[in-house]
């Protein structure tokens, strides 16, 4: 367990392998979180859109999350995150005091986005969950395109300063540098980290961003262009990312296709023992699997294989 509140520099959002029955493959699942570990990352957050949280039933969300913290809880410089996406505030506090006891480091949470709310009623939401939960850190993930509350960097730092619990941002947003900007840099300040893989690194890295949260099967490449920022070498850290851009533009532009991508990736690499996502999931078409090998070629510097897939 991380004596940090907040997780900074890269923190994947783990995937779910599947079997070919689409059951949990629990074997891959502790091989994938084993390697993501080695790679220097300061976080781990699950269950997330990448681990399609979606598909999981409530004993499969409990068994995962209990294993993942099983396996982070004796580690010094490692976070784990456990996402709480439901809707009510009951049970909302109900899932994160048992991720805490279970011993997560930090929880993280959505406002309500089944419909549009009065603004009183999410400031209500954010309120009892914030006060009940202290003083446990908690991170609030506001991403634009499913969020149907407008939040912008003074409201989240006003609930900060009413609950200095709130230590974290996941910020999915159009154009996040400045948004980042102002929470880094702001009163009280935030931790703030990019997301959508890392589609907007650099404009977050302009901006101070405390780090990014790209899906697994790949992490060496954004852990490459973290060292090479931070180390001072501006222009590698740029290359590396012009590099990455010509894929996860691609993979980013439809709902669900990077989950499909980023395991057919991690497959190909050893890291899963099959890419199956549960259905319906978008399946991947001959040009996809085509930038996939072009990925694995343009990168094989970085991204040595687990196995023999290729």
């Amino acid at each position: 367990m991380s004596t940090s509140r907040s997780p900074r520099g890269l923190v994947p959002v783990l995937q779910l392998p599947f079997h070919a029955d689409q059951s949990i493959d629990l074997t891959s699942f502790d091989r994938l979180v084993d390697d993501t570990l080695s790679h220097g990352v300061g976080g781990v957050f699950f269950p997330g859109i990448a681990s399609e949280f979606y598909t999981l039933d409530d004993s499969e969300r409990a068994l995962l999350t209990q294993r993942l913290v099983t396996r982070t809880r004796d580690l010094d410089d490692v976070l784990a995150v456990v996402s709480i996406t439901d809707q009510s505030t009951v049970t909302v506090l109900r899932r994160a005091h048992e991720a805490l006891e279970w011993g997560a480091d930090l929880v993280n949470i959505m406002t309500p986005r089944f419909w549009p709310l009065p603004a009183s009623a999410v400031e209500d939401f954010v309120d009892e969950v914030l006060a009940d939960l202290a003083p446990a850190p908690v991170m609030i993930q506001h991403a634009s395109d499913v969020s149907t509350v407008s939040l912008g960097p003074a409201r989240l730092q006003e609930w900060a300063r009413r609950h200095p619990n709130l230590v974290s941002v996941k910020v999915e947003v159009d154009r996040p540098g400045p948004f980042i900007g102002a929470l880094v840099h702001g009163d009280p300040p935030l931790d703030a980290l990019v997301g959508r893989s890392g589609l907007h690194l650099m404009d977050a890295l302009d901006h101070d961003t405390s780090g990014v949260q790209p899906v697994t099967g790949f992490v060496e490449v954004y852990a490459a262009i973290l060292r090479a920022w931070h180390d001072g070498r501006r222009g590698e850290a740029r290359d590396l990312y012009q590099r990455l851009l010509p894929y996860i533009i691609v993979w980013e532009s439809e709902p669900g296709l990077m989950i499909s991508v980023a395991k057919e990736v991690a497959f190909r690499r050893g890291l899963l023992d099959t890419a199956v996502c549960r259905s319906p999931a978008p399946q991947l078409t001959p040009d996809l699997h085509a930038s996939v090998e072009a990925f694995l070629d343009e990168f094989t510097d970085l991204l040595a294989p687990v196995g023999a897939r290729r």
